[in-house]
């Protein structure tokens, strides 16, 4: 049951991103890109991120799934 949790979760984190990066009609506006990541090994975050902003982002996520799992194991 917590993977399918996991499993759900994420896929609402995913497509949400594509739907916020979707074009807008009749908006032209310059666009700063950035991108940032976690790979969780066992309990061990690793995060990178383009900018500082987009780091602490990641790393805000990693902490939130880490006390995802830790509560749904148990």
């Amino acid at each position: 049951a917590g993977c399918l949790l996991l499993a759900f979760v994420a896929a609402i984190v995913a497509l949400s991103s594509f739907w916020t990066l979707a074009p807008r009609e009749g908006h032209k506006t310059e666009t700063m890109t950035s991108s940032g990541g976690v790979v969780l090994i066992g309990p061990l975050p690793i995060v990178w991120g383009s900018d500082r902003r987009t780091a602490l982002l990641a790393v805000v996520i990693a902490l939130i799934v880490v006390i995802m799992v830790l509560l749904l194991v148990q």
